[in-house]
């Protein structure tokens, strides 16, 4: 069972290292424990505890990166790794006085793949007049960067920032709330082919759609975890700081979101209406972002959707 602990509490890397140490650990132990050399290597906080959105029982994510392979070592006195699925990567979970450590490794040679896709992105966003489309990167992706975005860096400074450079992570907000809203757009689709369906089906295929425009909202403000667990506690976060318009918006995509299964078997073009109208909301904030709209139109040459026009006639005069 896991342990309370009070590293859920810290509030920045100074006070994780010091509640660390009454547990009798150190970064410098976890060094010595998984490398060999630790030139051009980093380790720091990660996951909920970084982000502040971590409970008394949360587990401690650490995330540690290296430029070559060789620097991590292949035995540990008390440390077993295994191959991380999906990523390429190494992780390790254990316990320690009832506090649960996740520990995962990269090795910056092995995440040449992900750094091109991150390249390309840069050149879309820059330079979206270009026949670049917009790379898809998969959610364990977009969780490393996230995690590396906002994490502590408790050792290796200067190869951390380095990394942070590589990797763009300043543009992931806007991949999000890009990537989302192309997302939006496919389950729109969807829900509006599933409109005459089972009240069960049209119900979820308008939630799976709502939840990508959440998304790409709190891409537009600012958040980059792909996390459907935090959905709701960012946005709880961000419409605390919203104002005004804002405000309208999230109210939107709330109603959206929480259709219920008897509005979706009696009302299906209101229920059709929001999640219609919520796309312009989003279209009207992505223009609001430097460079943003040019992308946009972009997409739009490449990615059509179809949508019954007797339907959106019917919406619209709702």
């Amino acid at each position: 069972m896991k342990k309370k602990h009070g590293l859920s509490l810290c509030v920045n890397k100074a006070d994780f290292v010091s509640r660390i140490e009454t547990l009798g650990l150190s970064i410098d132990y976890f060094l010595a424990e998984v490398l060999v050399d630790p030139t051009n290597a980093t380790i720091a906080v990660a996951g909920s505890i970084a982000k502040g959105l971590s409970t008394p029982e949360s587990d401690i994510d650490l995330i540690v990166i290296v430029e070559k392979a060789a620097q991590v070592r292949s035995e540990s006195s008390s440390i077993v790794f295994r191959p991380k699925s999906g990523l390429s990567g190494l992780e390790h979970k254990f316990f320690h006085q009832g506090v649960e450590f996740d520990v995962e490794i990269y090795v910056m040679e092995e995440l040449s793949s992900l750094e091109a896709a991150v390249n390309t992105l840069v050149t879309v966003l820059h330079q979206p007049q270009s026949m670049q489309t917009l790379p898809i990167l998969r959610s364990d992706e977009v969780k490393l960067l996230d995690n590396l975005r906002n994490a502590w860096v408790l050792s290796g400074e200067p190869y951390a920032d380095l990394i942070l450079k590589r990797f763009h992570v300043r543009h992931l907000p806007l991949y999000c709330a890009l990537f989302y809203y192309t997302e939006y757009l496919e389950s729109l689709e969807d829900a509006f082919a599933l409109r005459d369906e089972d009240a069960r089906v049209f119900c979820a295929a308008t939630r799976i759609c709502a939840g990508y425009a959440v998304h790409s909202m709190l891409g537009i403000h600012g958040v980059s975890d792909p996390s459907e667990k935090w959905m709701w506690k960012y946005v709880a976060r961000v419409t605390a700081k919203s104002a005004g318009n804002h405000e309208l918006i999230w109210k939107h995509l709330n109603d959206a979101y929480f259709v219920g299964l008897e509005e979706a078997a009696t009302d299906r073009d209101q229920v059709l209406k929001r999640i219609w109208n919520v796309g312009h909301d989003l279209v009207s904030s992505l223009r609001s972002i430097p460079g943003a709209g040019a992308v946009l139109e972009s997409l739009s040459t490449r990615f059509s959707y179809v949508f019954d026009e007797r339907v959106i006639a019917r919406i619209s005069a709702a």
